[in-house]
């Protein structure tokens, strides 16, 4: 269910919760986060996979200095650790299997908690509305993710509102 508040910080950090795949495309918002300078929050995986992540993709050290990392928690303890930050990071490598055909789930969980987004510009997010809270980036690129963070995100009751409507507590009926 959304929170009655939103949990986001339009100063805080940027976070990303979620699993830490090699073809989500991560490193690259990791790498564009460093770039613009604004911290990042990983909430995901262990620490050995978190290390075997940053090893396989080649993180950079100033982007490796810039992420907090902390391990994954449940659903239900999710909005805690998203509290306070000013967007999530939602990249995904357009052209994977889950680029084409799947729709990010984590948008869920970033808009339940009132937190703008930041997604890569897919094909299954056409038609759902979620303009007035989630920043699409059109390409899979360092720049592109740079010039995405670079601007200001807006406050996140859009994003609780969407929710409100979207997911199973508050959807219509």
């Amino acid at each position: 269910a959304p929170v009655p508040t939103a949990l986001n910080d339009t100063e805080g950090p940027l976070v990303y919760a979620g699993s830490l795949a090699n073809w989500k495309g991560l490193d690259l918002a990791l790498e564009a986060a460093a770039r613009v300078k604004i911290p990042v929050r990983i909430i995901g995986g262990t620490q050995k996979e978190w290390l075997q992540f940053v090893r396989h993709n080649h993180v950079s050290d100033a982007a490796q200095a810039n992420v907090r990392w902390k391990p994954r928690v449940s659903p239900d303890n999710l909005p805690e650790r998203l509290s306070g930050c000013r967007a999530g990071l939602s990249p995904t490598r357009p052209e994977s299997a889950s680029g084409r055909f799947s729709l990010p789930m984590k948008l869920y969980d970033y808009a339940r908690s009132g937190l703008p987004a930041i997604c890569t510009e897919l094909p299954s997010l056409k038609e759902l509305g979620t303009e007035s809270w989630c920043r699409l980036v059109p390409g899979a690129t360092v720049d592109a993710w740079a010039e995405a963070m670079s601007r200001p995100m807006g406050v996140g009751e859009a994003a609780l509102e969407w929710a409100r409507g979207h997911t199973g507590a508050g959807a219509p009926a």
